[in-house]
């Protein structure tokens, strides 16, 4: 249903904004299986994820694979995104260089727009979404992550909510809610929620200032 629903979004000239291909995640069995400590990290939204969507799940997988488990995302891209998460990576093996961390990428919109740009997805591509592939919550119960941090910023709060119910914004001290916050729940115990970072890096010091208060708020 989902399926004929994104190709007639995709077909109908009416529709300014087209439909990607949904983000998928393969993990690296053997690397999950031999870490100490998951880490999964969320941005906003993936655009043109191979173009327009195309219900080839195998090639999305791959693709996520080839993009994301092989390191290119962090060492080929210079995005302020993957410069951030590699900043945040780093910190947090630093905190625990005796252990074996493995990092995840999610999106908390799991289906964009299929051109580049940054905006978020059409209402009627974020509803289908919501209807038919609201897994966000399903995703973390099976992968168990110790550590998520969700770089989706405050205007994507009512999107979070919507997909992971019974949240609790709480205030770190020295930080409005909005600018960086502990979430609450009864399946993680280390979730935060602050700026994309690239909010964070247009202020002098600011990512390196927000990025050292998560990992002293990081309990294991």
């Amino acid at each position: 249903e989902m399926t004929k629903e994104l190709n007639e979004i995709n077909s109908n000239e009416d529709k300014e904004l087209k439909a990607t291909n949904p983000l998928l995640i393969k993990v690296d069995e053997d690397k999950y299986n031999k870490s100490d400590i998951k880490v999964m990290i969320f941005g906003q939204e993936t655009n043109s994820w191979d173009g327009l969507y195309n219900n080839n799940y195998d090639e999305i997988l791959k693709k996520y694979e080839e993009f994301f488990n092989t390191n290119k995302c962090m060492d080929n891209y210079g995005g302020q995104f993957w410069n951030g998460f590699k900043k945040l990576k780093i910190k947090i093996e630093n905190k625990y260089n005796d252990k074996n961390i493995y990092f995840i990428w999610n999106n908390i919109c799991k289906i964009g727009n299929a051109e580049r740009n940054k905006n978020r997805a059409a209402n009627y591509i974020m509803t289908l979404e919501e209807k038919y592939f609201n897994i966000i919550r399903e995703e973390i119960d099976m992968i168990k992550p110790d550590i998520i941090i969700f770089f989706t910023g405050p205007n994507y709060d009512g999107i979070l909510n919507n997909k992971i119910s019974n949240l609790n914004f709480e205030e770190i001290q020295g930080y409005k809610i909005r600018e960086l916050s502990k979430l609450s729940n009864d399946w993680c115990t280390n979730v935060f929620r602050t700026y994309h970072p690239n909010y964070l890096y247009r202020g002098k010091g600011r990512i390196e200032k927000y990025f050292n208060t998560i990992i002293e708020n990081i309990k294991l």
